[in-house]
């Protein structure tokens, strides 16, 4: 597959993209070359059939062209013409799509052109739009270089630049470089959970300080990112937690819908670090952060749901043992996961319900109703199979499954090293908790050598399983 721009622009087209820039690339007042219409209309065609652009362009040319020689200068020209204006389209489909950036865009040309009231009536306009509309830090930049273009505009005018409020320039640049560096700074030290080497972002606590200033510290986007910033950096301090909650509950309208995702996910990973330290009563309010995303239709509706995304939040639901609101997500919630992807998805998580009610016989009879080809369904199926037929003391079922699943994680080259330490170790542990059934001192090592050892998969499980057969073998 080519991986041109060409091919990555018409990779982003859906439908209406087409009829727009056909009609774009029809306009004389933006495209005066013709043949750019019927190469474009014979290259979405082959995108649509084919999902890819072949690399032959003589095989094109002649289809376009018949009987005449190939002119690779010239096919390269039309490529690179055609190319440039589908830039320039979804350039100016964007430009349509926020009216913040278009009338700042409008505002410069009319200052360039020196149309005083025209220029006026925009500005006005503009300050109107970034009132009203989103409050994120993208908006206090546009103020500031609005305020900036009437400087500019009142220099060219020969006004005299002492009339100018220069502390409502100076303060909008303040607000907005505060609001992006807290942005910024606490992305960089969310991925140092991931990315070693980065170094503290400069001036970052004297910059947090300021935030706490009264001229700043009520500006939604500042007053948001400061508490995210504290979040990461004084974990401890649960406050902070509770404080971003609340802000994107009350104020989350005020910024996109890619922000709200962002915060959301800032609050997920602090109630998952949180549980990893040991704090099982954060596992309750990471089920209140996803009841509360799933609020959020806008959001919701944004794009597709995860497949890992739907399976986290049943998996978090029947661990608090909310039955039936986790029947009622399954059921309802389906419809925002892709349509190819909700089969497995529909079944694994329904067999998982039963599960969790120790309704294991419907757990299997819908395992065997769907083959899993997703490598981490097959090792979820595998391991609560295993777990299923323990609990139904099937013996030998139970260490046929167990042999099975072994030779599947030693042969399987798509499993990660991580992934075939961890469920290696489940099998391991789980047979051995089956044949030591009956024998509390080696239930009671066993336990001691699993909270020693941790890298294992279901290990709550196993820790509960392993309880229960020791006070029955007392």
């Amino acid at each position: 597959m080519t991986k041109s721009k060409l091919s990555e622009l018409l990779a982003s087209f859906d439908g209406h993209d087409y009829n727009r820039a056909k009609k774009y690339l029809s306009s004389p007042f933006f495209n005066e070359d013709q043949e750019l219409v019927l190469l474009f209309d014979y290259y979405h065609q082959i995108w649509i059939n084919n999902g890819e652009i072949p690399e032959d362009r003589g095989l094109i040319y002649s289809s376009l062209y018949p009987g005449k020689k190939y002119d690779d200068k010239y096919f390269r020209y039309l490529l690179s013409a055609l190319t440039k204006h589908l830039e320039n389209f979804v350039t100016h489909k964007y430009m349509q799509q926020s009216p913040r950036n278009f009338l700042l865009e409008k505002q410069r040309a009319l200052k360039e052109r020196q149309c005083g009231k025209s220029f006026q009536f925009v500005s006005s306009e503009l300050k109107s739009v970034l009132e009203s509309g989103l409050q994120d830090s993208g908006v206090l930049l546009a103020h500031h270089d609005s305020a900036l273009l009437e400087l500019e505009f009142m220099t060219q005018q020969k006004t005299r630049k002492a009339s100018f409020n220069f502390d409502s320039i100076i303060d909008d640049l303040d607000r907005f470089f505060v609001a992006r560096k807290l942005q910024l700074a606490s992305e960089q030290i969310n991925a140092q959970n991931v990315l070693a080497g980065q170094s503290k972002p400069r001036l970052i606590e004297e910059v947090a300080g300021l935030a706490k200033e009264p001229a700043l510290e009520n500006i939604p986007s500042i007053e948001l990112y400061r508490t995210v910033y504290l979040t990461l950096t004084e974990p401890g301090n649960v406050e902070h937690f509770e404080k971003l909650k609340e802000l994107i509950l009350h104020k989350g309208e005020m910024f996109s819908v890619k922000e709200q995702k962002e915060i959301v996910q800032y609050l997920k990973n602090f109630c998952i670090k949180q549980i990893n330290l040991g704090k099982p009563e954060f596992v309750e309010r990471l089920f209140e952060i996803y009841k509360l995303s799933l609020q959020n239709k806008k959001v919701l509706r944004s794009e597709a749901m995860s497949p890992w995304e739907y399976k986290n939040i049943v998996t978090i639901g029947l661990r608090m043992k909310e039955f039936s609101w986790v029947q009622k997500f399954i059921e309802q919630y389906i419809k925002y996961l892709e349509p190819s992807q909700q089969k497995n998805a529909l079944i694994y998580n329904t067999a998982n319900w039963y599960f969790f009610q120790k309704n294991f016989r419907e757990t299997l009879r819908l395992f065997q109703e769907v083959e899993f080809t997703d490598l981490y369904y097959q090792l979820d199926v595998r391991a609560i199979l295993l777990k299923a037929y323990f609990s139904l003391e099937e013996e030998e079922t139970f260490f046929y499954h167990a042999s099975a699943f072994r030779s599947f994680l030693s042969r399987n080259r798509l499993v990660s090293d991580y992934q075939r330490k961890i469920y290696r170790n489940f099998v391991k542990y789980i047979v051995r908790l089956m044949r030591d059934m009956n024998n509390s001192k080696k239930l009671v090592s066993l336990l001691a050598e699993i909270k020693e050892v941790r890298q294992i998969a279901d290990v709550r499980w196993l820790e509960e399983k392993i309880n229960e057969a020791i006070k029955q073998a007392e």
